[in-house]
């Protein structure tokens, strides 16, 4: 495991050095949202599977799985998904008393989710192996390091 998977929770200042979520920020932009989802769930463990941070990637986790689910043409678990997403980063802003956190907003992940959740974006033609970008809104990190 690399150091920020190991020093995630103490180390979230230096988020643009953590390789595993700047990984899981450009797979999910990419429309690899299992692949995304395999990242911040390293992530996750390393955080505790519990508290402030671990809500954050468990948050990050729920939208890609949501990724999955469209892509696989299931409207009602896309929907239990981003709902849970809502949930998690509502959470996560509560207990960390903060808007930013690993160079995202909370409200706005917390917006995303809500919007991907209440209207599911459709997939015409389902295919679990293909790979697609199925949100209109990429996540952007402030400052995040071009790759």
């Amino acid at each position: 495991m690399n150091r920020c998977a190991q020093d995630v929770a103490m180390d979230a200042e230096n988020w643009a050095a953590c390789a595993p979520y700047l990984r899981g920020v450009d797979l999910w932009n990419h429309g690899y949202y299992w692949e995304a989802h395999e990242e911040w769930e390293s992530l996750w463990h390393a955080a505790g599977r519990s508290g402030f941070a671990a809500d954050f990637f468990k948050g990050l986790i729920q939208l890609a799985v949501a990724g999955v689910k469209v892509r696989e043409n299931r409207a009602e678990s896309v929907v239990r998904h981003a709902r849970r997403a809502v949930d998690l980063f509502k959470s996560s802003q509560a207990n960390g008393n903060m808007d930013v956190y690993f160079g995202l907003s909370l409200t706005e992940l917390a917006r995303l989710a809500a919007e991907i959740a209440n209207e599911p974006p459709e997939n015409a033609t389902p295919d679990r192996d293909k790979v697609r970008i199925v949100f209109s809104r990429p996540l952007t990190p402030a400052h995040c390091p071009s790759s």
